[in-house]
Protein backbone atom coordinates (compact mmCIF):
# COMPACT_ATOMS: atom_id res chain seq x y z
CA UNK A 1 0.00 0.00 0.00
CA UNK A 2 1.16 3.23 -0.35
CA UNK A 3 1.32 6.31 1.91
CA UNK A 4 -1.49 8.78 1.97
CA UNK A 5 -0.26 12.04 0.41
CA UNK A 6 0.11 14.95 2.86
CA UNK A 7 -2.15 17.64 3.13
CA UNK A 8 -1.44 21.06 2.18
CA UNK A 9 -1.10 22.25 5.59
CA UNK A 10 1.42 19.08 6.50
CA UNK A 11 3.32 20.68 3.46
CA UNK A 12 3.60 23.94 5.23
CA UNK A 13 7.32 24.00 6.66
CA UNK A 14 7.48 23.18 10.28
CA UNK A 15 8.72 26.38 11.98
CA UNK A 16 8.22 27.90 15.78
CA UNK A 17 8.54 31.87 15.90
CA UNK A 18 8.47 34.03 18.28
CA UNK A 19 7.44 37.76 18.84
CA UNK A 20 10.63 40.32 18.37
CA UNK A 21 11.87 41.58 21.88
CA UNK A 22 10.15 45.16 21.53
CA UNK A 23 6.65 43.84 20.37
CA UNK A 24 3.92 44.33 22.32
CA UNK A 25 0.46 43.88 21.07
CA UNK A 26 -3.10 43.56 22.20
CA UNK A 27 -6.07 42.21 20.55
CA UNK A 28 -9.23 44.74 19.82
CA UNK A 29 -12.73 44.07 18.45
CA UNK A 30 -10.96 41.67 16.69
CA UNK A 31 -7.73 42.82 15.52
CA UNK A 32 -4.39 42.96 16.90
CA UNK A 33 -3.00 46.32 17.52
CA UNK A 34 1.00 46.30 17.67
CA UNK A 35 3.41 47.99 19.16
CA UNK A 36 6.91 47.75 17.79
CA UNK A 37 8.64 50.03 20.95
CA UNK A 38 11.85 50.61 19.38
CA UNK A 39 10.68 51.84 16.04
CA UNK A 40 7.66 53.92 18.00
CA UNK A 41 5.63 52.06 14.90
CA UNK A 42 1.88 51.03 15.41
CA UNK A 43 0.68 48.54 12.73
CA UNK A 44 -2.81 47.05 12.79
CA UNK A 45 -3.87 42.98 11.72
CA UNK A 46 -6.93 42.07 10.91
CA UNK A 47 -8.79 39.16 12.63
CA UNK A 48 -7.07 36.29 10.43
CA UNK A 49 -3.69 37.86 10.82
CA UNK A 50 -4.55 39.00 14.61
CA UNK A 51 -5.72 34.80 15.02
CA UNK A 52 -2.51 34.05 12.86
CA UNK A 53 -0.16 36.20 15.75
CA UNK A 54 -2.00 35.07 18.75
CA UNK A 55 -1.44 30.93 17.46
CA UNK A 56 2.45 31.81 17.13
CA UNK A 57 2.56 33.40 19.97
CA UNK A 58 1.36 30.71 22.09
CA UNK A 59 3.88 28.75 20.59
CA UNK A 60 1.96 27.20 18.19
CA UNK A 61 4.35 25.65 15.07
CA UNK A 62 3.46 26.92 11.45
CA UNK A 63 2.39 23.42 10.46
CA UNK A 64 -0.28 24.13 13.83
CA UNK A 65 -1.25 27.27 13.04
CA UNK A 66 -2.02 25.95 9.26
CA UNK A 67 -4.62 23.64 10.50
CA UNK A 68 -5.84 25.94 13.44
CA UNK A 69 -6.37 27.99 9.82
CA UNK A 70 -7.84 24.93 7.83
CA UNK A 71 -10.78 24.69 11.08
CA UNK A 72 -11.39 28.11 12.03
CA UNK A 73 -11.91 29.85 8.92
CA UNK A 74 -12.91 26.99 6.57
CA UNK A 75 -9.88 27.96 4.39
CA UNK A 76 -8.63 25.02 1.70
CA UNK A 77 -5.38 23.59 2.51
CA UNK A 78 -4.07 24.82 -0.77
CA UNK A 79 -4.89 28.68 -0.05
CA UNK A 80 -3.39 28.18 3.64
CA UNK A 81 0.37 26.55 2.23
CA UNK A 82 -0.21 29.28 -0.51
CA UNK A 83 -0.84 32.44 1.97
CA UNK A 84 0.54 31.52 5.14
CA UNK A 85 4.43 31.86 4.33
CA UNK A 86 3.89 34.70 2.91
CA UNK A 87 2.25 36.16 5.48
CA UNK A 88 5.21 35.29 7.74
CA UNK A 89 7.57 36.74 5.59
CA UNK A 90 5.36 40.16 6.22
CA UNK A 91 5.63 39.90 10.04
CA UNK A 92 9.40 38.83 9.88
CA UNK A 93 9.68 42.08 7.70
CA UNK A 94 7.85 44.30 9.53
CA UNK A 95 10.45 43.31 12.54
CA UNK A 96 7.25 41.67 14.34
CA UNK A 97 8.27 38.48 14.73
CA UNK A 98 11.27 36.16 14.53
CA UNK A 99 11.97 32.61 13.49
CA UNK A 100 13.41 30.30 16.14
CA UNK A 101 15.04 26.31 15.60
CA UNK A 102 14.58 25.60 18.71
CA UNK A 103 10.49 23.94 19.42
CA UNK A 104 11.39 23.35 23.11
CA UNK A 105 13.02 26.92 23.88
CA UNK A 106 9.66 28.36 21.73
CA UNK A 107 7.16 25.93 23.97
CA UNK A 108 8.99 26.76 27.30
CA UNK A 109 8.67 30.60 26.59
CA UNK A 110 4.73 30.11 25.70
CA UNK A 111 4.10 27.89 29.04
CA UNK A 112 2.87 24.96 26.28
Amino acid sequence: MSEPHPTKAEQVEPRFYRRCADVRFRIVDGEAVILRQAAAENLVLNEVGSSILKWLDSGCSTVEVAQQMQAVYKVSSERVAEDLPLFLRELEDAGVVEPTTDADERRAETGA
